[in-house]
């Protein structure tokens, strides 16, 4: 396989391969299974009762949607917020909870 090197290669088109292959990788993420993302059984099974089956789906849906789901509550929630947060997905409403650590003096 040829290796091309990218300084012989037109700025634009880097950044035109640069943005397809985040687009792509984007779109696979945003269509992954919620089973294969490492959430908890529970929760995925709570969301697949209720035809939420991929992080996209996920992560189109309000926390007022989420947590009108039945058996979903706050510890669920946290567990999709932090897990969205780990998988870099922005949702401009859902906020991480995050504990803060006590420093020992």
């Amino acid at each position: 396989m040829k290796q091309i090197e990218l300084a012989k290669i037109h700025p634009q088109a880097v950044a035109a391969l640069l943005e397809r292959s985040l687009i792509e990788r984007l779109d696979a993420l945003l269509g992954s299974a919620l089973g294969d993302s490492g959430m908890s059984v529970r929760t995925v099974n709570c969301l697949e009762t209720n035809k939420v089956a991929t992080i996209g789906e996920l992560a189109q849906m309000s926390q007022e949607e989420l947590m009108k789901i039945p058996n979903f509550g706050e510890k669920t929630l946290k567990e999709c917020i932090a897990h969205l947060d780990r998988l870099k997905v922005p949702h401009p409403e859902w906020k991480v909870v995050r504990k803060q650590r006590k420093k020992k003096s």
